[in-house]
This record gives C-alpha cells, structure tokens and sequence, in this order.
C-alpha cells in the first residue's frame, strides 16, 4: 500500500502536472560561485596529505575543502540523536489524510514515533481539524501496547485550524476533545488571498480583531496551546498578539520564527528576547534548517546560529515535515536532532528544546491521566 495509501484523490486533469523545481534563479547560482571562488584562502595547498586535511577539519574549515572532508563527520553517527528523541516532542507534523500528499499515514508514524520513545506529536493540517485522525492513531498504538506489539504508547494529537472563520465558538466546541493538541491560526489560506474567506487579525490601527481577542482568552481559559499560523510573520504582527496572551494568560507559539532565507526580516535578537519575556514560544522548524528540494534557498546554519544565540529558553523546534520530497517525518525529526548536535548545541539545551519547553507549552503534565 506504500505510496497510494498516503495519495489525495487525484482527478485526471491533475495527474499531468509536471515542473522544474522552484531552485535558485540562475543569477543567484552564478553569484554565489563568484563569491565561493572569491572567498577561498590563499593558504590551501597544492597537494593534499591526510594531515593536512585533518588539520583544516579541526580548524573547522571543512567546507574550504569540500565534501570529502565535509562528509568526515566522525563526531556523529546514526543513532547518536536517540537518546534525546527519546521522550521528545514534535509539535507540527504533516501526515496523511491531508490535501497533497505525504511521505507518511498517521497510523504508520504514530507507530514509529512509539516504537522511537518519543512522548508525543501534533498532526496538523492547513485547512481542517486532526483530532479525529489522531484519535484513531492514538487508539491503534494503545492497542498495540496491550498486545505487546509496542513497550509504549506515543501521544497522539490533533490541531484545529481557524481557516475559515475566527468566530470564537469553535473553541467553546473544540476544547470538548481530549486530544486536541493546539488551536493554529490560518495557513494557507493566506486570510483569503489564497482561497477561502478573508480573515483579518487587526484592524487599520494594528489592534487586534475583537474575536480573534476572544479566541486567545478562551484558548487561555480551556489551557489549549495557541499557534500563530502563517497570519503573523514579523516582530510587529507577532507582538499584539503575544502581549494579549500574555495579558490572558494564554501559551502562544510563533510559528515559523526563526530566520530564514524567505523572511530576513521577521526580528532582531532583542524583538525575540522580548517575545520571550512575555511568555512566547519561538519556533524552529527543520524544513527551514535542512536544505531541501522544497527550500533549497536554505542556509542551515541560519536557524543554528539563531537557537545558539539565543539560547534554549522557550525555543521549540519541529520538522513541519512529511513532504515527499523532505522525506519521512521521522526521519526528518532525527536528522534534525543531528544537526543540532553535529553544530555544537549542547545536549541539555536540545533536551529543553524538543522535551522540556513542548511538554509545558501544551500543558501535557497538566492533562488528566489516561491522555498522559
């Protein structure tokens, strides 16, 4: 069933969609050369020894020599990263049923994220509700446990995205789930330029819309963590809505947050402490960080640099994977983890990233205890 079972229906004037890749513009290609060529020290020698190679690896100079040594990765190994996804938590996980289709059912992943160790994951989907998938994974894994097929059971959750309408009663309805994981802000809805109503968040002076206030204080009211979607992308759209959260006391996740090569203006390093003093939590998402045929603009160390920064206090990374061209989900969350580990990030700063700081953001050690 692999493939077809994680399919959309397809309609026959659909199949034929072939394309080149959305790549780099040539200009930036031919670019990026001049300057690689240009940056390239004069103190490389004309003849390579093993010494001398191993000489610019540990002066962490790799790249100046190319994949052979790049690839000489000898401080990581598959598998280095399973202690820390043990117990980890992925917070944005793209999986079949959706829209397009994806590299992984629910049923498959929760699964393999159990049989990984990992405490929980969050389905979500760009325009609908999980919760009823998510359900029917979390019952497929419990089973499982009861008939030794799994030592432990992964939590299951799903999202409800506000796509449609910001009218504050879907929260009074959709708290009556168990297993809703977070209420998300519109996507790919893009508030109607792309399809689907027009939602507005603030008003012409920037204050926010009173239902989209509404929706906040009753995510605080019912303990249901709150994304931010694609409706706010920069320091100045997230702001009011953090400082009413943090006003209501609601939990608040900027999705998307750390910089990247498609926004480099979302924030400065202050703006982000700011945020955090307020209680928000700051997202940072792997199909941003590893370079893909989905974004290959990407510069991984972008993301890096900025949790290195930063520091682990409320950062909260994801995969936002499940694409087929990014790869499996799991996988892609143990890559990540990997990468962490191969830039330097210390371990117990990783622990808090993908453990500590997901767990409290959705309040899982406050859920009742058959949803632990």
């Amino acid at each position: 069933m692999t493939g077809k079972a994680y399919n959309p229906r397809i309609f026959d004037q659909e199949k034929e969609g072939h394309e080149r890749f959305n790549g780099l513009p040539r200009e930036a290609v031919e670019a990026l050369r001049k300057v690689s060529n240009q940056g390239k020290s004069n103190d490389l020698p004309d003849e390579w020894t093993y010494e001398k190679l191993w000489a610019m690896r540990k002066a962490r100079r790799s790249g100046e020599v190319g994949h052979f040594l790049s690839e000489m990765n000898y401080d990581i190994y598959m598998g280095i990263e399973d202690e820390l996804v043990e117990n980890s938590i992925d917070t944005q996980v793209r999986l079949y049923p959706d829209y397009v289709p994806r590299s992984n059912d629910i049923l498959e992943y929760a699964v393999k994220a159990s049989r990984a160790r990992m405490r929980a994951f969050i389905s979500q989907d760009h325009f609908f509700p999980t919760v009823g998938q998510a359900w029917a994974a979390q019952q497929k894994v419990d089973e499982m446990v009861q008939t030794g097929q799994l030592e432990k059971a992964c939590q299951c959750l799903g999202s409800h995205i506000l796509a449609w309408s910001h009218h504050p009663d879907q929260i009074h309805l959709i708290q009556k789930y168990p297993n809703i994981g977070a209420v998300i802000f519109w996507c790919q809805t893009y508030g109607g330029k792309n399809c689907g109503p027009t939602l507005r968040m603030y008003d012409a002076k920037g204050k926010l819309d009173s239902e989209v206030k509404a929706v906040v204080k009753l995510c605080a009211q019912y303990k249901i963590p709150l994304m931010t979607g694609h409706a706010t992308m920069n320091f100045k759209l997230v702001l009011p809505l953090a400082q009413y959260a943090s006003e209501v006391g609601a939990h608040l996740l900027w999705m998307h947050a750390a910089p990247w090569a498609a926004h480099d203006d979302q924030a400065t390093i202050p703006q982000y402490k700011e945020l955090v003093r307020l209680g928000c939590y700051l997202q940072c998402d792997a199909n941003k960080i590893l370079p893909s045929i989905v974004w290959p603009m990407i510069d991984p160390n972008d993301g890096l640099d900025w949790m290195s920064e930063l520091g682990p206090d409320h950062i909260i990374p994801c995969t936002d994977g499940g694409q087929p061209f990014f790869g499996d989900a799991l996988d892609i969350w143990k890559m990540f983890v990997r990468a962490m580990i191969h830039y330097g990030l210390p371990n117990e700063d990783i622990r808090t990233m993908i453990q500590k700081n997901p767990a409290e953001f959705l309040f899982l050690d406050e859920k009742p205890d058959g949803l632990k």
